[in-house]
């Protein structure tokens, strides 16, 4: 299949003077086979970096509630530092998925996605030791608060891999490529585990030595896709301002959204973390469970983005219903199977985290709530996925941005602070978001405010290919 994917991409490379290549024909697939073909990868690459995120868990909850506590506000931070870079690395997989879709070569998406990613990666590097000195002042104890800043120092030192293994993930899912980033996945996932063994309970670098392991794990990624991506060439050569262009409108939103949400969620963790240490336990516990129910829904509805752009990029505006009736139904099984199970999980976590007292009874009632958001999560996440593969993306951006601010931190403070209801309420600020998330973008969807804009961002390809060839 790669070998396939490659020989694809070097015929698109046209050579200078030569005509644009005709658009690619109709796309007659796209439905669930092609679906799940490009998804399931997606979802074990997901599902192995839940468990490599559950074990650092597993590894830091033996070193008591103030180190889980930390690891779990630090966490959510570096992530929070990143989101911007992760979040325009969506555009540039819509702008390649495009692009083939159209019969163009994708690879200067690819450089300028780099080029991106090296910078915002260094100045992530360069702010740490004051970001880090921020967060450990939002602790609810002191000791928690010297542990993540010892994690966080570390692991924002390591954001340049972070930022291009997204880049290189994202563009080769764009390609129709699921399957090297899950192995890269896949192997980054078993040295992180040796090594969380090696440095914590071995070494007895505390959790330092999970940040270590996390960066080593993230080299491993970048090395794997990197070495392969070489041979087919990194996009440099091709760049031009034009391309750059296209990744700006469709990477700048996305990243724009993606960074504001989870700020608004890692705003909604600090506020958890003043309600003491048992409930940011519980809290963290929690996030690193539902990954394993939310996750394959994302990789399902990326996919789904995916095939709407190739459609978009073909001139087949028409098929973009139907892919969308596609990832609507697989990600609302699975939905459907993870609601009915979360409740049940109450003993088992409890257990795994040795958490007792009000760290299991919270945890508990989260389960519940958790539950209860899955399906309206399902398709609030789906027709984000699908508006962005349109091109639709800046409205959307704004839309879900005040969706966010407006619910998460007002409602765990209101709810969680003056009725007392602990770190419960975050997350049941999340029921609230994704519900009136749905509603909102699901009816931009279905009045077709997409189309002009998915025009719009085929002549913006289109545009692009000329000005490389010229």
């Amino acid at each position: 299949m790669l070998r396939t994917t490659r020989q694809r991409i070097l015929s698109l490379r046209a050579p200078r003077g030569a005509p644009p290549p005709p658009p690619n024909p109709a796309l007659e697939g796209a439905g669930v086979p092609d679906l799940l073909r490009l998804a399931w990868p997606m979802a074990v690459s997901m599902l192995s970096y839940s468990l490599m995120t559950f074990v650092d868990t597993l590894f830091v909850s033996a070193l008591g509630p103030a180190a889980l506590a930390g690891v779990g506000l630090a966490g959510v931070a570096a992530f929070t530092f990143l989101t911007f870079g992760i979040g325009f690395a969506r555009g540039v997989k819509v702008a390649t998925a495009q692009a083939l879709g159209a019969g163009r070569s994708p690879l200067a998406y690819l450089g300028g996605g780099l080029v991106i990613a090296l910078g915002l990666g260094g100045l992530v590097a360069g702010l740490s030791p004051w970001l880090s000195d921020l967060v450990s002042s939002l602790a609810s104890s002191a000791e928690s608060g010297v542990q993540a800043h010892d994690y966080l120092a570390i692991r924002l030192a390591g954001a340049a891999f972070a930022l291009v293994f997204s880049v290189l993930r994202e563009y080769r899912y764009g390609l129709g490529d699921s399957r090297l980033p899950m192995v890269a996945a896949l192997a980054a996932n078993a040295v992180n585990i040796a090594l969380d063994y090696t440095f914590i309970v071995v070494l007895k670098w505390g959790v330092a030595g999970a940040a270590w392991a996390t960066i080593a794990a993230q080299v491993i990624e970048v090395v794997v896709v990197g070495a392969f991506q070489v041979r087919e060439g990194l996009g440099f050569r091709d760049l031009r301002l034009a391309h750059v262009r296209v990744l700006a409108r469709l990477g700048v939103p996305s990243g724009a959204e993606f960074t504001v949400q989870v700020s608004s969620f890692a705003l909604m963790t600090v506020l958890i973390a003043g309600m003491g240490d048992a409930q940011m336990a519980a809290h963290q516990i929690m996030i690193q469970t539902i990954h394993f129910a939310f996750l394959p829904i994302v990789a399902i509805a990326e996919a789904g983005s995916v095939l709407v752009s190739n459609v978009v990029g073909a001139g087949r505006d028409d098929a973009v219903g139907r892919v969308t009736r596609s990832t609507l139904l697989v990600t609302g099984v699975y939905a459907l199977g993870a609601m009915i199970l979360l409740p049940f999980l109450g003993g088992p976590l409890a257990f795994a985290f040795s958490a007792t007292g009000p760290v299991a009874e919270t945890l508990m009632a989260m389960l519940w709530v958790a539950a209860a958001f899955q399906l309206p999560d399902a398709g609030y996440t789906v027709v984000r996925a699908v508006l962005r593969g349109t091109g639709d993306v800046k409205v959307p951006a704004w839309l879900g941005i005040l969706i966010a601010w407006c619910i998460l931190p007002t409602t765990t403070w209101g709810l969680g602070y003056f009725l007392g209801w602990g770190a419960v309420a975050g997350w049941i600020a999340i029921l609230l978001e994704v519900s009136m998330g749905l509603v909102i973008l699901g009816e931009r969807f279905r009045r077709g405010s997409w189309r002009p804009l998915a025009e719009a961002s085929r002549a913006d390809i289109r545009a692009a290919d000329a000005t490389a060839i010229a």
